[in-house]
């Protein structure tokens, strides 16, 4: 089995998405996304894969929590609700379902994509979580170490025939953290990862 992704680049990733407006199965930052298309958003920006939307369902309160649950299981790793740390995936009861929303754990709440806000950081959300999993790496990457920031990371974008991506590393010793997905242009890649990286390169 490959790492987990650090959860402290989940966390940061994440938080760039916050203002992204809700539309259902959207996962694209600024563009829009719902609360399962957050968390692939998250996936493709730091794996470079992307995992296709899942049926949308008007009655996600209802009837999700199994389809929810099936996904998680196919792409995360469970972790038990005792290691939950900032940058954990978990998922939430709403109603009797056991997990009928998805989000990020944050130190005092969580983020998430909402109907009526689209994803934005909640304190406190109330919500009694039900499960948590973490990340697996893309292959030849690893989970680096426990004590990391944004700040502690190096991103060098890469030039490519499918466009640009960037490769996370530790600025200390160089370990290899993340690959992105591709980015139409150099700009495009800037711009989506200056509000997360302080250091970043690009390679010619």
């Amino acid at each position: 089995m490959n790492d987990v992704i650090n959860p402290a680049l989940i966390l940061a990733h994440a938080r760039a998405w916050i203002g992204t407006p809700f539309v259902p199965q959207g996962d694209l930052r600024g563009a829009g996304a719902d609360c399962i298309g957050l968390i692939r958003g998250l996936w493709c920006e730091l794996t470079g894969q992307h995992v296709p939307a899942p049926p949308w369902r008007s009655d996600w309160a209802m009837g999700a929590a199994e389809p929810i649950l099936a996904g998680l299981r196919a792409h995360l790793v469970a972790i038990p609700l005792s290691g939950v740390q900032p940058g954990h995936i978990i998922t939430y009861r709403v109603g009797r379902k056991r997990a009928a929303h998805v989000a990020v754990k944050t130190e005092t709440g969580s983020i998430h994509a909402w109907e009526t806000c689209g994803v934005t950081e909640t304190q406190n959300f109330g919500r009694e979580i039900t499960s948590a999993w973490a990340l697996t790496c893309a292959p030849g990457f690893e989970t680096g170490p426990r004590a990391l920031t944004a700040a502690d990371c190096l991103a060098v974008i890469y030039p490519d025939a499918s466009g640009p991506y960037a490769e996370i590393s530790t600025l200390l010793d160089g370990t290899p953290l993340a690959r992105t997905g591709h980015f139409r242009c150099t700009r495009a890649a800037l711009a989506a990862l200056n509000p997360i990286y302080e250091n970043i390169e690009t390679v010619e």
